[in-house]
């Protein structure tokens, strides 16, 4: 078990390897994305967190939107934050 922060990190090693290979796949130059997505409360911040910190710091740049309520009629809404 790690910690991220104060939040306990338990059985997402599959979710970090899949991250880690569109990372690489982004890194020779073909197109790659990733959407964590899931019911609130159960660790997609976590994650991406935990995901994030385990990286080197160089020049990557990360784009990061989270959906609201409010926007639930917006279409795109989340896309329009990046």
């Amino acid at each position: 078990m790690t910690a991220v922060g104060d939040i306990a990190f338990v059985g997402r090693t599959a979710e970090l390897e899949r991250m880690d290979q569109c990372l690489r796949t982004a890194r020779s130059g073909k197109a790659s994305s990733v959407l964590v997505q899931g019911a609130a409360g159960i660790g997609k911040s976590a994650l991406v967190s935990r995901w994030l910190a385990g990286l080197t710091p160089e020049n990557l740049p990360v784009l990061r939107a989270a959906c609201d309520p409010s926007e639930e009629d917006l279409a795109f809404g989340v896309i329009r934050q990046l």
